[in-house]
């Protein structure tokens, strides 16, 4: 086990790349748009956009003690029961004053649409500076950008939350690689910063310090003890944001077995894993 270091930054991208590296990347994200702009006239709501939006008196009445409310209520939010996404609730009420309404949903859609491109680009940027070439960076990111299981996020508005925290999650990734490739504290600091505002999002990317582990070991290849040691912030925010998860759930009775029994999870987990393969 050798002391993780930050790698010697040899990926620097030289000038005279620059131009094609740009032109990738607005080429990404110039057909997700055009790809995705129907999703602007989309006037359906389903399942929990009640709860969410045309439904929630908070988000109908954006103010700044709407905002307080949605962070403060930790353990019991009171709209959207068993939830604490304080940043997605919060963006939402954006939206609903400038002008979105459960009649009009286009402000909505047209943020989901403009988050989806963000975080498109931004996973180009990162598998860029993990793998340097422009062109298997933007054709990979394209893959996730096109993919039907994308779709339902950006046209589903209370999948707010699923953007928000991609976007804060994958920029999470982003600044950790920097932090690997060039040292330094600013990294590594904007990128638990960037986990905070992904976990404010949605709690689902608590094992996102797994994941930077992962990277760790490939392709950064820096695993060792003190890979371990420096993620020690990323664990305990992750601990936090899955306490408070069980707590706001336990109103609305909490995170329960499946009637099945706990045999039931190791094989839907096997099932997840095979589907998401094929």
């Amino acid at each position: 086990m050798h002391k993780a270091r930050a790698i010697r930054d040899t990926r620097a991208t030289p000038p005279r790349r620059r131009p094609l590296v740009a032109l990738v990347f607005v080429l990404v994200v110039a057909v997700i748009i055009g790809v995705y702009l129907p999703v602007l006239g989309v006037q359906a709501t389903s399942l929990d956009d009640w709860a969410f939006v045309t439904g929630n008196p908070l988000v109908s009445h954006p103010s700044w003690a709407s905002a307080w409310r949605f962070f403060s209520e930790v353990l019991n939010p009171t709209t959207v029961g068993g939830y604490y996404l304080p940043l997605s609730m919060t963006s939402l009420m954006l939206d609903y004053s400038m002008g979105g309404r459960g009649e009009d949903l286009r402000v909505f859609h047209r943020t989901n649409l403009i988050l989806h491109a963000l975080v498109t680009m931004l996973i180009a940027f990162l598998l860029f500076r993990l793998f340097c070439s422009p062109w298997t960076a933007g054709l990979a990111a394209l893959l996730f950008g096109l993919h039907p299981l994308t779709v339902e996020p950006v046209a589903w508005v209370a999948e707010r939350k699923t953007l928000l925290a991609a976007v804060f999650g994958v920029a999470t990734l982003l600044c950790f690689t920097e932090h690997a490739h060039r040292g330094g504290r600013r990294w590594m600091t904007s990128s638990m910063l960037f986990y905070v505002l992904a976990l404010l999002s949605k709690p689902t990317v608590t094992m996102l310090p797994v994941l930077m582990l992962l990277l760790d070991w490939w392709p950064l290849k820096r695993w060792g003890r003190h890979a371990l040691v420096e993620k020690w912030p990323f664990f305990l925010l992750s601990a936090i944001s899955g306490a408070i998860t069980l707590a706001s759930n336990a109103p609305n009775g909490g995170l329960m077995a499946p009637s099945a029994g706990y045999l039931r999870w190791p094989l839907q987990v096997a099932d997840s894993l095979g589907f998401y393969l094929v």
